[in-house]
């Protein structure tokens, strides 16, 4: 098996996601001189996918002009056979959806204080990247994913944002087609919804949501399908932070409900406005006392090494090397139905231990701090989970237990449906199969 990618060397999995896969590298030198870093790959069913080779690409040339401490910053680009690879600073960390979703299983929150200091950190990163320039003028970089899963915070407390991959920068403007949504549904803004539009106070509405969530413990816009969440989010329903987080000074209160204007013109128009408004909840050394107690409050909750997930790559499987499909093959469906073989194998190796995904059942009823998926499509269609073959349309609701996981539901004629969704302890979301 290779374990090389390049000049890198792998030696650990760090994750992976809708679209790549991420590996723990080193870049070996004299001396004994070993360089950690993260590798981010696309993953073998989407080699030939044009839309998310570009989304890479833009990615790439988005990230080489950013560089700054609460950015996880670019190394190298480059493509090695079949596949393009990212090379980024490697930071030892847990996003924020994981720690959030570990403290509610232990019942506590976030201090207040702990959390200004988190989203006074992203919106700093946010406020260099909306004002970056470069010889043209300025690029307008607008996230467009300001998301738990894309904020990574270390043992030691410090804050970094992460995946500008659906990024939209003067630099290569967007070419989503016409009704496609960029972003997870939990965190769009109003704007991107009705008119699939983002300007950089969409960020801030998607920071406002990240705060409400890190404050009172829940998500603000909760519904049992995208559909309604939808609703919720461009009607503005929400129940105010004041009611369940009365503990925190009202500043607080008044900047999430100004962040969450359904308006743009009634946010906050920038990211150093928004930032400087919180942080006149504190004190002086709100920077110190916030920061501090993020980092006592990390080490009560994690022991030591729980901060990061790692597997060795022994005991993994890295995807695309052990198989190689012929050009001389003309189905287009071939390419995609084997490199989904080959992700139902490694989610019995990979995720199984890590998600413990329970075989199907007819109960409508979910266990405790457990939530339900149920699938919507086209008869005989194959579901995917992580990977792994969970059943055909139709089918009854399928538990699983809260987390990030990735749906490909693949039609009788091989037409697919590939989403990206976060469960909550209690969800209940329905999956639809594109038509």
């Amino acid at each position: 098996m290779k374990s090389t990618v390049g000049p890198y060397t792998l030696v650990a999995k760090l994750g992976e996601g809708g679209m790549a896969e991420v590996f723990k590298a080193i870049k070996p030198g004299p001396g004994g001189f070993e360089k950690p870093l993260a590798l981010k790959r696309i993953l073998p069913p989407y080699h030939d996918r044009s839309d998310m080779i570009s989304m890479f690409q833009t990615e790439a040339k988005i990230h080489s002009q950013l560089s700054h401490p609460k950015l996880l910053n670019l190394i190298d680009f480059f493509q090695e056979e079949n596949s393009f690879v990212l090379v980024m600073e490697y930071f030892r960390s847990k996003n924020l959806s994981q720690v959030m979703l570990d403290a509610r299983r232990q019942r506590i929150l976030i201090p207040w204080q702990a959390s200004l200091f988190i989203c006074s950190e992203l919106l700093e990163a946010l406020q260099y990247a909306h004002n970056k320039k470069d010889a043209n003028g300025p690029l307008r970089i607008v996230h467009r994913d300001i998301s738990p899963q894309n904020i990574l915070i270390s043992e030691e407390g410090w804050v970094k944002l992460s995946d500008f991959g659906i990024a939209l920068a003067n630099i290569e403007r967007d070419k989503t087609a016409t009704g496609l949504f960029k972003g997870k549904v939990k965190y769009l803004s109003p704007e991107q919804i009705e008119k699939h539009s983002a300007d950089y106070r969409s960020d801030l509405f998607s920071t406002g949501i990240v705060l409400y969530e890190m404050i009172c413990g829940c998500h603000p816009f909760y519904a049992k399908s995208d559909f309604e969440i939808m609703n919720q989010i461009t009607a503005g329903e929400y129940k105010k932070p004041a009611v369940l987080a009365p503990q925190v000074p009202q500043v607080i209160h008044n900047c999430i409900d100004k962040a969450l204007s359904l308006n743009p013109e009634d946010r906050f128009q920038s990211a150093k406005e928004m930032r400087d408004n919180l942080l006149t909840a504190q004190e002086l050394d709100w920077n110190q006392s916030g920061h501090s107690l993020l980092m006592g409050w990390l080490e009560n909750i994690y022991k030591p090494d729980q901060m990061h997930n790692e597997t060795p790559i022994s005991s993994t499987v890295i995807l695309g090397e052990q198989t190689r499909i012929s050009k001389k093959q003309s189905y287009k469906w071939i390419p995609i139905f084997s490199m989904i073989a080959i992700l139902g194998m490694l989610g019995m190796i990979v995720w199984y231990a890590r998600l413990h995904l329970p075989s199907n059942t007819s109960s409508h009823v979910t266990s405790v701090g457990r939530s339900i998926l149920r699938f919507s499509g086209q008869e005989g269609s194959t579901v995917y989970l992580n990977g792994k073959i969970i059943g055909k349309l139709p089918m009854q609701p399928y538990t699983v237990d809260p987390g990030s996981y990735v749906v490909l539901l693949v039609s009788p004629k091989k037409q697919t449906t590939i989403k990206e969704i976060t469960l909550q302890a209690g969800d209940h979301t329905t999956v639809n199969q594109d038509p």
